[in-house]
């Protein structure tokens, strides 16, 4: 009779295992969605034009420059991504130890500021190429504003025009040679996360860009501008790359075959 009794418990002990499974199993549930979302882009364009109506590019980074002449040379940085964005454009201005061939231009377009190191002098690179070295000193616009990308607001003029002073004299022109060059770099990054570096919290576009790129140094700067070269087929041909040691740029001669 126990043993009778025992079979009949183990029989419903396992039939209620059986129900608990089969009542979990009930309630299990599982549910998937698939989201598709924009991945946010930074991207600028920038443009030179040789003329106030950007008809002409303006293709050739040399230009010859004259006493009291006004070379028109219009740089546009167009914020071509799906975000907002802070913009700086550096400048490379060919110029001597002592400044004094950039003290006889003038520019007009945005205000350009010239960065200085921790002694207070102008931030200064050199370039070397077929062993001639030509130095060049940075300036810098910081656009103060967050660069749109929608509508007519999405692109900035960073540059108009550059005047050689009346008073240029020989002296100039045998510093820079039978040409005068600039080289113009522009750089963004994204608003989102970067847009309370300053003091207080306050929004630091140029705090932003540091962040970003690094601040402006002359090594710095001799390694951006030498990317700019070494997609210059006027400086780098035939895949002869510019090298960088410290604010010094070196493109090597090109191997003759």
């Amino acid at each position: 009779m126990k043993r009778q009794l025992f079979t009949s418990v183990l029989c419903v002990v396992l039939l209620l295992v059986m129900l608990m499974a089969t009542t979990l199993a009930w309630f299990t549930d599982r549910e998937y969605n698939v989201n598709t979302m924009v991945a946010g882009k930074i991207s600028i364009e920038q443009k030179e034009y040789s003329d106030a109506a950007h008809t002409v590019e303006f293709k050739n980074n040399k230009f010859v420059m004259m006493p009291s002449q006004t070379v028109v040379k219009e740089v546009v940085v167009t914020n071509t991504g799906n975000q907002p964005c802070y913009v700086r454009t550096l400048f490379a201005f060919e110029d001597s130890a002592d400044v004094k061939v950039l003290e006889m231009l003038s520019t007009t377009g945005a205000t350009i500021t010239f960065p200085t190191d921790a002694s207070g002098n102008k931030i200064q690179f050199t370039v070397t190429k077929d062993g001639e070295t030509t130095l060049f000193t940075v300036g810098c616009y910081v656009h103060p504003d967050k660069l749109s990308h929608e509508g007519n607001e999405d692109n900035i003029t960073v540059l108009k025009s550059i005047t050689l002073s009346a008073a240029a004299e020989n002296a100039w022109h045998e510093a820079v040679g039978d040409y005068y060059e600039v080289f113009v770099l522009s750089q963004a990054t994204q608003t989102a996360g970067l847009d309370k570096l300053g003091e207080n919290g306050a929004e630091s576009p140029s705090a932003a860009l540091d962040t970003a790129f690094d601040p402006i140094s002359a090594e710095k700067c001799a390694t951006w501008f030498a990317a700019v070269l070494n997609g210059t087929d006027a400086y780098t041909p035939n895949g002869v790359e510019a090298t960088v040691v410290g604010n010094a740029i070196t493109i090597a001669a090109v191997q003759e075959p």
